[in-house]
């Protein structure tokens, strides 16, 4: 035993070591690269050997190699003009020297800008007569621009915008700056009273065709893109932040249903693009990160039944919100057919920051937001108990209302947030590093979740050919104590439950020291319930759930240009995590979870995952004709995932409270291993006519490890795709100031979704060989999505108003059904394909943008409609042990309580619910009283409803005056319902608000009588021990809410008044979940316990969703 112990703390010493060693090691890389960026942005040196050459073309290399802009009037630089240099390691200073020696031109640095301008002799400026000028330069939609060149055109001195836009010159009243930006039109400014200055730039009409980043990480051109693309700055998700950066886009994306998770702070975020399409596999987005998918691995599809209630994180709250650049939206499978069987459940992009160029930039952030519950049910708190012993509240009315408040439990939650990010190079070298922490308690006590995260970019052209992009992260999750929903182990129940008429506070102290045993043990005299209940506050402090994982990823993308028309690019990386969970439930936790024999329980789970990811893609440009264009990505993917895990541990069984894996725990061993590769081939094909007629296709081939040719049928599938975009704008003569921009554009698509492990080829339990055999399915095909979808993109006036409409139809074909075989048989299962689940809808964003002197206002709404049918389920399929043909037109998934049930009806949706119980009635439909009681009756499954919403909405607003900004976004989801089975335990136990005004109305009213005896009408319906979670058809609520979802005040502190070092500071006020406009719900119908396919919308004791306030404040230096 004691051996057992010296090397647990042994490895934890060793693994404190690798701790400080990688600490280390990152802290040496930071000063390497910190050194170097230092060094090449303090020193650039000019190597240039030219003779007769012009002088335009020796200042264009000057600036190139030194990265430094130049603002002139083409005037000064004398035509035909030539010049010999001779330059070897030169400053810019001394280059400049040499080139302009003997003309009439002068030159002033300032900022990494070069102003040339005729030789003069300047008038003499009083100091004392300049300004100091301070200002933010923006785009028509309020983007802040970074690298303006700012130039006084009176005085010659100069300066450039920063990363937010800001900028600071000295200049007197009347002087005119010029403000100039690639793909921006010019601007002149003259000085009068009016700093700080707000200056809008107006983008060239050759620069309307933005580039966004597509699937594979492939930058397109937007007027060629034949799909849906939406795309967010990184601003929106760390204006309001969320540990869970995901859970900020609610309401910003057309076509996503987002839906947070209840265990709070690190949750794991369900999110579906336009609609469920999968029967029996994941329903999910993907996630790709700068071009490169990435495992989402969670604890689980969450807490999925009425006993679950401990769950994890996932692999995406693994990021900084900080280190993020931009977010990219591919819903439809026209857009991520480039993924073949990941695709079909849509992609989110993830653009990470990169370095810029020019001197050292040192950002800092802080946040702090606190919270509390946003969304609770109503307790009643004038009636007391039947009996001290029993927990129900049927009792006679209290002589005063009790104190007592379950809100009172919850404490102030916290969630704190710091990134500092340091950022400089050259236009040949650029590093960025960051380092960030989140640190956050939530509203239940004990409850608490820690990220650590260290970044690290570094981008080079190491020769005019060859550019190297390096990128390095690593990620500290810790959470504890994470309840999302359910009766075991979670301090709801009993606070929720607890008589108004006793007193909490003597349940404070936990526990009572026993003296037999020589122990601390619980104190709770209510017992369990029959529902797993305990001592809310020893669930809380005396038991823990631990998870804890370290995170590495390191990627490379090398590219390689050729020629003009043809180049290389490689990527690979490698994400590796390491993760313990840890459970310790002390002597005199409930028997349930411990065992009769009363010492404790330890259990430990181990899981190392390995992801690696391989592509070449070679990129081909070539003109056709003058007016046709071509364009192609030919490319091969390598990925391989390899997950191991072993779960050790149980009940003590000497020792009370000694947590220690050996002999100590009755050790049931549980390890398992998975590994899966996925070979892929892809092209893609552009042609273009005059830059105003596209045509796109794109083809997959891929070669899966869950499809080996020894077993399978078909080891290999392709995923095509097509499509065409028509910018009419740019051939009928339509004035800009009506319609500026109008775009059609239509596509087809197949993909697909990751084939299932061990059904093709042959799996078995060695735990428990009879109870899952299944019979091996070699003609398995993995399911596949059929989409089509057409769109539109208008803008108007100037740009100013902007519509983007598409509507779709998909339909998904060879789902994974099973049959169970009779018993006997030599397999127990039977796998087919069958079904086609069809989602048809329209996704739609209108924006505007409003100008008026310093004021702008930027506003956009997003509206989601989706409609999910199944089309068709199971036809003529054969039973190969029993021969019986057979068709379903209907699948049970499962029993939600006592009576709810996920069933799958030809013409009806994936997220139908269903009830097999009601009050028993007679033949006119009243309520049958017999002998003045009530019961229930079994009934047909009788359809209540689906738990997805009708369609959504959300309206974002941005808005500034001067240094002052505003945004808000308020979004809402109409239709669909949810049950709470929470309001059904709390009716059954008499501390319900409605259980209280029925006593006082002397009955219930229901279909249109009242019955008297409350307390048996509510045990009847409510439930209320052994896991009698009540009747769901008398619990059903509407779903449909309309919120204030964020709100953001602000306001920057410009530099003029902070010193020369500090270039701007931003402040903020912010909040989220501020405000409900309409609820009937009893809890926050978005929120979820689960991210799987069908336990959503139940409430039962769910943590509720939170309500938060904070402020923000940003610095740059």
């Amino acid at each position: 035993m004691y051996k057992k112990y010296t090397n647990k703390i042994g490895m934890a010493i060793r693994r404190y070591h690798r701790l400080l060693l990688l600490m280390r090691l990152t802290i040496l890389l930071l000063i390497i690269s910190l050194m170097q960026v230092n060094a090449e942005t303090l020193a650039q040196r000019i190597s240039l050997h030219k003779r007769k050459a012009s002088l335009e073309s020796v200042l264009k290399e000057i600036r190139k190699q030194s990265g430094y802009d130049f603002f002139y009037d083409g005037k000064i630089i004398p035509k035909n003009y030539k010049v010999d240099v001779a330059l070897s390691g030169s400053t810019v200073e001394e280059a400049l020297e040499v080139t302009l020696k003997g003309l009439p031109v002068e030159y002033r640095i300032e900022n990494q800008t070069v102003v040339l301008r005729t030789r003069k002799a300047a008038p003499e400026i009083k100091t004392e007569d300049l300004l100091r000028i301070t200002g933010i330069v923006t785009d028509s939609i309020g983007v802040r621009i970074q690298g303006v060149s700012v130039a006084n055109k009176t005085n010659g001195s100069a300066t450039s915008t920063d990363a937010e836009g800001a900028f600071i010159i000295e200049a007197k009243e009347g002087d005119v700056l010029v403000f100039s930006s690639v793909g921006y039109i010019r601007q002149e400014v003259r000085i009068a009273n009016q700093t700080p200055l707000r200056v809008i730039l107006k983008q060239m009409e050759s620069q309307l065709d933005q580039v966004v980043v597509t699937a594979l990480g492939i930058k397109k051109s937007t007027k060629s893109l034949t799909y849906n693309v939406q795309e967010l700055k990184g601003e929106e998700l760390t204006r309001n932040k969320d540990a869970n950066f995901v859970n900020a886009l609610t309401g910003k994306i057309a076509g996503v249903t987002i839906n947070p998770s209840s265990s709070g702070i690190g949750g794991a975020t369900r999110v579906v693009m336009r609609g469920t399409k999968s029967i029996s596999g994941n329903n999910n987005v993907l996630y790709v990160v700068d071009g490169i998918p990435i495992p989402n691995s969670n604890g689980g599809a969450g807490a999925t039944g009425a006993f679950s209630a401990v769950v994890s994180g996932e692999g995406i709250s693994s990021f900084n919100p900080e280190d993020i650049e931009t977010i990219t939206a591919l819903t439809g499978p026209s857009a991520t057919a480039l993924y073949g069987n990941q695709g079909a459940n849509g992609v989110l992009l993830v653009t990470t920051k990169k370095g810029m160029v020019g001197k050292l930039n040192i950002n800092f952030s802080h946040s702090s937001d606190f919270f509390n519950p946003f969304v609770l049910p109503e307790f009643q708190n004038t009636y007391g108990q039947e009996n001290t012993l029993e927990m129900a509240s049927w009792g006679s009315k209290l002589a005063t209302p009790s104190t007592y408040r379950p809100k009172d439990f919850f404490q102030t939650g916290r969630n704190i947030f710091n990134t500092v990010s340091i950022s400089g190079g050259t236009e040949k070298s650029q590093t960025l590093v960051s380092a960030g922490t989140n640190n956050a308690e939530g509203i239940i006590s004990n409850n608490t979740f820690n990220r650590y995260n260290f970044y690290l970019r570094h981008t080079a052209n190491l020769t005019e050919r060859l550019t190297l992009d390096f990128n390095a992260m690593y990620v500290r999750l810790e959470n504890k104590n994470m309840i999302a929903q359910g009766q075991y182990h979670n301090p709801l129940l009993p606070i929720y439950l607890f008589p108004p008429g006793d007193d909490i506070r003597k349940y404070q102290v936990y526990e009572r020291y026993d003296m037999d045993r020589q122990i601390p043990l619980q104190f709770w005299p209510y017992k369990n319930q029959g529902l797993g209940m305990e001592n809310p506050y020893w669930t809380i402090n005396a038991e823990t759930n631990t998870n804890k994982t370290d995170r590495y990823m390191l990627s490379a993308v090398a590219k390689y240009k050729f020629t003009d028309w043809l180049d290389l690019t490689g990527r690979a990386r490698m994400d590796n995590s390491n993760s313990i969970a840890e459970s310790k439930y002390p002597a005199g936790t409930d028997p349930l979870y411990i065992s009769a024999l009363n010492f404790g329980l330890y259990t430990v789970n181990n899981g190392v995952s390995k992801n690696i990811y391989l592509d070449l893609i070679a990129s081909v440009k070539h003109k056709i004709t003058e007016t046709v264009n071509f364009n192609t990505n030919i490319g091969g993917s390598y990925v391989d995932n390899r997950f191991q895990g072993l779960s050790v541990g149980g009940p003590l069984v000497r020792l009370a409270n000694f947590y220690s894996i050996g002999e100590n725990t009755a050790n049931i061993p549980n390890q398992f291993y998975d590994r899966s590769q996925l070979q892929s081939a892809f092209m893609t094909a552009e042609f273009d006519y005059n830059k105003w007629l596209y045509l796109n296709a794109t083809g997959r081939y891929e070669w899966p490890s869950q499809l080996p040719k020894k077993f399978a049928a078909k080891s290999s599938y392709f995923y095509p795709s097509v499509g065409i975009s028509a910018v009419l704008t740019d051939v009928l003569q339509i004035p800009e100031n009506i319609l500026s921009f109008a775009k059609l554009r239509f596509s087809y698509a197949e993909v697909g979704a990751p084939p299932s492990a061990g059904v093709a080829n042959p799996s078995y339990s060695l735990t428990n060989p009879d109870a899952f055999r299944p019979r091996p399915f070699t003609n398995y095909i993995p399911e596949r999505t059929r989409s089509l979808e057409a769109g539109a993109e208008l803008k108007f006036f100037h740009n100013k108003l902007r519509l983007n409409v598409t509507a779709y139809k998909s339909n998904t074909f060879n789902q994974l059904l099973s049959v169970s075989n009779p018993e006997g048989s030599l397999y127990t299962t039977d796998y087919f394909n069958a079904g086609d689940i069809q989602n048809k809808g329209i996704e739609a964003s209108l924006g505007y943008q409003f100008d008026f002197k310093e004021f702008n206002w930027n506003t956009n709404a997003v509206f989601t409609l989706n409609r999910n049918e199944v089309k068709r389920l199971a036809e003529g399929y054969v039973n190969p042990v029993t021969g019986e043909v057979f068709g379903r037109d209907s699948l049970r998934f499962g029993t939600v309580g006592n009576d709810l049930i996920n069933i799958l009806t030809v013409g009806g949706g994936m997220s139908d619910l269903y009830v097999t119980q009601l009050l028993r009635e007679d033949n006119q439909g009243n309520l049958w009283i017999d002998n003045g009681m009530i019961n229930k009756m079994k009934i047909p499954a009788r359809y209540i409803g689906r738990t997805v919403p009708d369609y959504t909405i959300g309206w974002s607003n941005n808005l500034s005056y001067r240094n002052f900004a505003l945004s808000f976004l308020i979004d809402a989801r109409i239709g669909g319902m949810g049950i709470s089975y929470t309001q059904a335990v709390m009716d059954a136990y008499g501390v319900s608000q409605q259980s209280a005004i029925d006593r006082d109305n002397g009955g219930v009213s229901i279909y249109g009588n009242k019955f008297s005896d409350v307390k048996q009408f509510y045990n009847t319906i409510g439930g209320a021990s052994g896991g009698e979670v009540g009747m769901a058809a008398y619990y059903v609520f509407s779903a449909s809410n309309v919120r204030l979802r964020e709100a953001s005040l602000g306001y920057t502190i410009p530099g003029k008044w902070l010193g020369t070092k500090i270039r701007n500071i931003q402040l903020a006020f912010t909040g989220r979940n501020l405000f409900m406009f309409y609820n009937k719900s009893p809890f926050d119908p978005e929120s979820t316990s689960s991210t799987g396919t069908y336990y959503q919308g139940i409430d039962y004791f769910r943590q509720p969703s939170y309500r938060s306030y904070g402020f923000s404040v940003k610095a740059q230096f």
